[in-house]
């Protein structure tokens, strides 16, 4: 079959010949093809990009749940599943960034393009069966399959245990945990060595039995940590835990951070320490970890430098211990002393701000803080993103009070003692527990394990309050310092915070207008004062010196609000600038400059801050030397306050500046959405991106423009990440139908250089909450990516996929549609400034759509604005009145 057209005319016949599932595109001798895929699985295993893991885990049947785990695994990026699960296939064939092949599909091009592969099990046995036969190795021959549901012999239980111990794991975690970091649910790390070596055999055992079961009572999931057999373990099954216990031939270790590699490469067995846990808890990505106390500096440490790894492991680690203070045979002032070098955050968990010593609630030293459990998850939430960790404190239970001043005797004898013998090192602590529990006749091991239960409680109520605030369910608390846990009166003003002082009166009452604003830009306005030296000055001059002085308006809100006026010059459309200002010189300055650029003031917000203002100073050759800048104005403008003004004149669109706090943008958001109005989001800064997603539901912005860098910050957000769990966020995702042909489309039609960047799968991923969006990408160009709703196809009917115009329009007959298509910048005579481009990039862009331009046009005016931009000294060039003429057209 073909067609009646002509091999003669251009374009040429076309036959069809028989069909079949190989892939000839990169046919090769089937041995060079076995050496090629031994080598790049080989380089992946040598680079830890390869994970082999059970069958069982892949039992997945939506995508959502899919790629929450992905994204928890940190798999989310160019990642390729080896599976003949076609359950897997199905959940995985809308995420973006991620294929599924089975073992008789994949090929090494496959496997050299992943950043990540991970096969199962029953598909490594298939795929090594495979490499052999194409090698010549074993006799047989390798089908093709007509469909996913190829079947591969079954493994035994015994088979698929060896295959696992084959592969090149650098943590094993248990199947409770993995499930656990998958679904993102609360989990607390526990140490070993009090199993290996800090109490005697049986009541061990019962100890790490009964820790566990507190905390899953208490709402979190335990993981035990050890190693075994040179095996990292994350989560320890009752017979590991118990083998740790008991087994008298095993020879334990006591492994702290500098003996995990010994530990691994010597196949041997025993508990981590505190640092040891700490350390392999950070690699898990485990946030809090329970233990009974801290190691720290031990007396006489100025003579003998003995300070615990505990220490400095915490100041490296972003995992919180929570313990029941430094173990009391320690120096506790020089350990407080040590933590505070280390940078790390110390607070005692309780009514009172007294530092604990272990058997005692009091220490005679205080913490800086003092915490709730709830107030506790609110800091380690805080400190995400911090490379250091922190230490909650947590008060042995009162009744066992009154007994730790008799034990503390006792330690000071076993102190004594441990001198006289000679004992140093890692084999202090062991010999010091089981003299006190000698001397005590048992009563210390029975403090020990009451102060280590209740932190295991302690452990998990904070884990799981952390666990609901990553969620946003968990109310806002103070955290109030220095030991009082009584609110602050609320008749009185806080501690540090100014009186609520009502906004000044506008110094020059601006008359407001009737005429509405169709375009209304919200954002930060300001004046920039730049200051630059004649000449070469030193690097401390601590003089004055001749130079120029240019004061200038900017802000990027302000800049794109220009912009938009400009293009819309001879247009009936009316744009609004909405920006806070104070009552000072530097707003009658920035008011007046305005209205003779012919904009509207009226949307200026009269608040008691001060107007914005960024002061730079810049050497002789123009490059900034330093600088100062005042947003408070922009950063604490309220709804309230903007309601006003979106009441009043009712806009068709309105667009965000990424200065504005979170609070407002969401808010504004929710107006617009009930309202039916047109939102535009511009990022403005890497750090500043991810304020659009901080609100309670998922936005739904029309447009967004972030640069490259901006848009990867939001993907890579743990806002968007959660945002990816909700059903919503799926459904919409789902319903693009993006299968293989969509990403082949992509690979066939865009640019080499964009598809490299990854910029299609990130937009796409960020359809679900923006309709349009238009990545700058600087030199090379706009890439537009809109979802296409069904009721909308129309529009699009007649263009189709084309790769001179690098375009891929997918319009499926089941869902909604997407189209994507690169667009080359415009190239500017001479460049000049940059720093305005992308602001009158935004602008003309805006001017278009609410001209009912189409998007082609629209980006390729806001392309022309932003190239004019390039060529001007002014952060929005006059020029751009000359596009006004084009909107026309």
């Amino acid at each position: 079959m073909g067609t009646k057209q002509s091999p003669l005319l251009v374009g040429g016949g076309q036959a069809h010949g028989p069909r079949n599932t190989r892939n000839w595109k990169r046919k090769v001798n089937k041995k060079v093809w076995a050496l090629g895929m031994k080598v790049a699985l080989s380089d992946k295993i040598r680079s830890g990009e390869l994970v082999a893991i059970p069958a069982s885990h892949l039992d997945i049947p939506r995508t959502n749940k899919l790629s929450r785990q992905l994204s928890n695994l940190g798999l989310l990026d160019r990642t390729l599943f080896i599976s003949s699960d076609i359950t897997l296939h199905l959940a995985s064939r809308n995420i973006p960034t991620v294929d599924t092949l089975t073992p008789e599909e994949v090929d090494v091009y496959d496997v050299l393009r992943a950043k990540k592969v991970v096969v199962d099990v029953q598909a490594l046995n298939s795929l090594y069966h495979k490499i052999q036969i194409k090698a010549g190795e074993i006799e047989g021959s390798v089908e093709e399959p007509e469909e996913f549901g190829f079947e591969t012999p079954a493994l035994t239980e015994q088979e698929e245990q060896a295959l696992l111990e084959k592969a090149d794991f650098r943590l094993k975690f248990s199947a409770e945990v993995l499930d656990a970091m998958a679904t993102r649910k609360p989990v607390v790390a526990l140490e070993s060595t009090i199993i290996t070596h800090g109490l005697p055999r049986g009541d061990n055992l019962s100890l790490g039995r009964k820790l566990e079961k507190i905390i899953r009572d208490n709402g979190a999931i335990p993981a035990h940590i050890a190693v075994i057999d040179g095996h990292p373990l994350v989560g320890l099954s009752d017979k590991q835990l118990e083998i740790l216990a008991l087994d008298e031939s095993l020879n334990p270790l006591k492994i702290s951070r500098r003996d995990l590699a010994v530990a691994s490469a010597l196949n041997r067995s025993g508990g981590t320490t505190v640092a040891g846990t700490i350390c392999l808890a950070s690699a898990a990505g485990i946030k809090h970890f329970c233990t009974g106390g801290l190691g720290g500096v031990h007396r006489g440490a100025e003579r003998t430098w003995d300070v615990s790894a505990d220490l400095t492991e915490l100041g490296r680690s972003p995992v919180n211990v929570i313990c029941a203070g430094a173990k009391s045979i320690l120096d506790t002032s020089l350990t407080l002393e040590y933590l505070e070098t280390q940078g790390v955050t110390v607070a005692t968990v309780g009514e009172t701000n007294d530092f604990p010593a272990f058997y005692s609630p009091k220490s005679g030293y205080y913490s800086p803080y003092n915490l709730t459990p709830v107030e506790a998850a609110r800091v380690s939430l805080a400190s995400d993103g911090l490379s250091s960790g922190a230490l909650f404190c947590c008060p042995i239970p009162a009744e066992y009070a009154e007994e730790g001043a008799r034990i503390q005797s006792s330690v000071d004898q076993a102190i004594k003692e441990s001198q006289e013998a000679g004992i140093a090192g890692k084999e202090t602590t062991p010999w010091l527990l089981a003299r006190v529990a000698e001397l005590t006749k048992g009563s210390s091991i029975k403090s020990n394990l009451a102060l280590i239960e209740n932190n295991a409680k302690i452990s998990a109520d904070i884990a799981v309050a952390y666990n609901q605030l990553q969620k946003g369910q968990e109310p806002e608390q103070k955290v109030y310092p220095m030991g009082h846990m009584k609110k602050p009166d609320a008749t009185k003003p806080e501690v540090g915070k100014p009186p609520v002082r009502q906004p000044p009166q506008q110094v020059q009452e601006e008359k407001q207008t009737d005429i509405p604003a169709d375009v209304m830009i919200i954002g930060a306005s300001a004046l920039d004062v730049t200051s630059q030296y004649k000449d070469v000055v030193g690097e401390n001059p601590q003089s004055t010196y001749p130079g120029v002085i240019k004061i200038g308006l900017g802000g990027v809100g302000r800049n794109i609000a220009e912009a938009t006026n400009r293009v819309l010059r001879k247009s009936p459309i009316s744009s609004m600038l909405v920006t806070p200002v104070g009552s000072d010189e530097f707003a009658e300055t920035l008011k007046s400059a305005t209205s003779k650029l012919k904009m509207r003031t009226d949307g200026f917000i009269n608040t008691y801050h001060p107007t914005p203002v960024v002061n730079l100073l810049l050497n002789s050759d123009g490059e900034l030397r330093e600088g100062v800048s005042s947003f408070e104005a922009v950063e604490k403008l309220t709804f309230d306050e903007v309601k006003k003004v979106l009441t009043k004149h009712k806009p068709q669109l309105i667009a965000l500046d990424g200065n504005l706090n979170s609070s407002l943008l969401a808010d504004v958001m929710a107006y617009a959405e009930v309202n039916n109005i047109d939102t535009l989001f511009e990022p403005t800064s890497v750090a500043k991106a991810t304020r659009i997603l901080s609100g309670s539901g998922i936005p739904r912005l029309t447009y967004a423009t972030p640069n490259i860098f901006e848009l990867k910050a939001l993907v890579e957000s743990k806002q968007f990440g959660e945002l990816r769990e909700t059903d919503s966020y799926w459904e919409t995702l789902n319903s693009l139908r993006l299968f293989r042909n969509f990403r082949d489309q992509l690979e066939r039609n865009l640019p080499k250089n964009v598809l490299e960047l990854g910029l299609p799968q990130m937009s796409v991923m960020l359809l679900p909450i923006c309709k349009n969006l238009l990545v700058k990408c600087g030199s090379d160009g706009v890439l537009a990516v809109t979802r296409v709703k069904r009721d909308e196809f129309g529009d699009w009917k007649d263009i189709k996929s084309d790769k001179e115009a690098s375009r891929v329009v997918h319009l499926p007959n089941d869902g909604d549609g997407v189209v994507v298509q690169h667009f080359k910048a415009s190239v500017a005579e001479r460049i000049v400034n940059t720093t305005g481009a992308g602001d009158s990039f935004v602008g003309a862009l805006i001017a278009a759509v609410a001209s009912r331009k189409g998007l082609t046009d629209s980006v390729k005016l806001a392309n022309e604005a932003a190239m004019l931009t390039l060529g001007s000294q002014d952060a929005v060039s006059a020029r751009l009145n000359y596009l006004s003429d084009d909107l026309e057209l």
